[in-house]
């Protein structure tokens, strides 16, 4: 990425050709790691573009030698832990509706998908916090567990645990719930 020096504030900032870059190619990736770390729907656009803000605001201390991913992932993690207080502010209590399946031809298969997804979803909301940042970061992003512990500024080995735990927890809670949905 381009980096020019702005002349009144010696800050270093990002050309407007290489923000767009890196908002057209990291979008989808921030959207769908903000919604697996727990921001509702409603507040996912919201939420993207304070990633964005606060990686264009920050841009300085970006490290260009590396891929940029890890970076908005790890904004994308601060900026979810805010949404979620928020949201807990106002009280909003909604479940994440799966999309409704339309009759067309192979709708059967967009609701085991949507079932899925849901099912998913539900056992992330289960998780607390913590465990759940280190299971999306890891196992869903597919980020190395260094980078996940700092982003998260843990030690490694906490990461580790925490996912270990995370791991058997939600495996626990998609049990549970899969139970519960047969008997219904």
């Amino acid at each position: 990425m381009c980096r020019t020096r702005s002349a009144h504030r010696g800050e270093s900032t990002i050309s407007k050709a290489a923000f767009d870059q890196l908002y057209e190619a990291h979008f989808k990736d921030v959207w769908h790691a903000l919604r697996r770390l727990g921001v509702y729907d409603k507040d996912l656009p919201d939420a993207v573009h304070d990633v964005f803000l606060v990686a264009h605001r920050h841009w300085s201390t970006f490290d260009a030698s590396g891929p940029a991913r890890p970076w908005l992932l790890g904004i994308a993690h601060k900026v979810a832990a805010n949404q979620r207080r928020k949201a807990a502010r106002r009280e909003v209590h909604e479940d994440a509706a799966p999309p409704v399946a339309s009759t067309a031809p192979g709708a059967d298969a967009m609701v085991d998908a949507s079932d899925k997804r849901a099912l998913v979803s539900a056992a992330l909301a289960q998780l607390d916090e913590h465990k759940r940042c280190v299971l999306v970061l890891h196992d869903v992003e597919e980020l190395a567990m260094p980078q996940v512990a700092a982003m998260l500024e843990v030690p490694v080995n906490t990461a580790y645990s925490r996912l270990r735990l995370a791991r058997e927890q939600f495996e626990k809670v998609v049990r549970k719930l899969t139970r519960q949905q047969g008997a219904a």
